[in-house]
């Protein structure tokens, strides 16, 4: 029992299930930071947060950086890409900031367009098209379901804000 444990965890290990930085080829690609986002040429926007990200009691999750990419793919050669349609939003916060997220409260009250954790210090979202406008809002839940016969109990907010043109953009 103990050798099937211990198999399973190189797996997972192996295949990036302790996050979404797994680098085989044909595996959904995720960039680091914005510098790798240019690189790979994936790179949309970069937003940023007045003050605290969330507005809900008892928590603060301070941001380092956030910026918008396209979907792609690693291809046979890791250091291509394959770029997909549809965009993902990238939120890189403190060391260890988001251990315990979900447990406690989700940002996002829809199953498709809620934030997931995405290595130690980064969350991340999907759109199908880029956001208009200059802010981006989401609901804050507490705790972690999505089930239409429960009610929701939103707790609060979070928004970001993007920089009014690519030249203001801020790099890490």
């Amino acid at each position: 029992m103990k050798e099937l444990a211990m198999c399973l965890f190189c797996i997972f290990s192996f295949c990036g299930c302790n996050g979404c930085f797994s680098k085989l080829p044909g595996t959904i690609g995720v960039t680091g930071n914005i510098a790798e986002s240019k690189r790979r040429e994936v790179f949309v926007c970069q937003y940023y947060a007045h003050g605290n990200f969330l507005f809900i009691l008892n928590h603060k999750m301070m941001i380092e950086t956030a910026w918008i990419e396209k979907h792609w793919r690693y291809a046979t050669d890791i250091e291509k890409t394959e770029i997909e349609e549809g965009y993902q939003l990238m939120i890189r916060t403190g060391e260890n900031e988001v251990k315990d997220y979900p447990s406690n409260f989700t940002i996002g009250v829809d199953a498709n367009k809620y934030f997931r954790p995405c290595g130690r210090s980064s969350i991340i979202t999907d759109f199908d098209k880029l956001p208009v406008g200059d802010s981006i809002e989401w609901f804050v839940q507490r705790n972690y379901y999505f089930s239409d016969s429960q009610p929701r109990d939103t707790i609060g907010k979070a928004i970001l804000y993007t920089y009014p043109s690519t030249n203001d953009v801020i790099l890490e």
